[in-house]
C-alpha cells in the first residue's frame, strides 16, 4: 500500500521539480538549445516526463545537470534516477531527491526502482 502524500512532501517534490527545472533551462542556455522556462517545463507534463536525452541533452550533460541539481539540493540523485530513460527526466529527478531526503525510505518504496 502506498503511504498517504503529505503535504509537506508535495511541497518538496514541487521544489525539486523547480530546482531541476531551473537548473536544466540554465544547461540548455549554456548549449545553446532553445528552452522555455522553469515554469514552462513544469507546467507541461510531456515536457517534465521527457527524457533529458530527448531535451537535447548528451550523457555528460546530464551527469554534469546531477552534480547541479545535487550541489544546489545537497542530495546526490540515485543511480536508477540517471541510467534508466523513465526516470531521466524532470519528474522522476524530483521524485528521486524526494526520495533521497527522507532517510530510511528505500528506492522501490514508493512504486519506483
Amino acid at each position: 500500500m502506498e503511504p498517504e502524500t503529505t503535504a509537506a512532501q508535495l511541497e518538496l517534490t514541487t521544489r525539486y521539480d523547480a530546482v531541476v527545472a531551473e537548473q536544466l533551462v540554465k544547461m540548455l542556455a549554456e548549449l545553446g538549445v532553445a528552452a522555455g522556462s522553469a515554469e514552462e517545463i513544469n507546467a507541461d507534463q510531456v515536457l517534465r516526463n521527457k527524457d533529458l536525452v530527448e531535451l537535447g541533452l548528451g550523457s555528460l550533460d546530464w551527469i554534469r545537470l546531477a552534480v547541479w541539481v545535487g550541489n544546489e539540493t545537497g542530495l546526490d540523485l540515485p543511480q536508477w534516477a540517471l541510467v534508466d530513460a523513465s526516470h531521466r527526466t524532470v519528474a522522476g529527478w524530483a521524485e528521486a531527491l524526494e526520495l533521497a531526503a527522507r532517510p530510511g525510505l528505500a528506492p522501490g518504496s514508493s512504486g519506483r526502482p
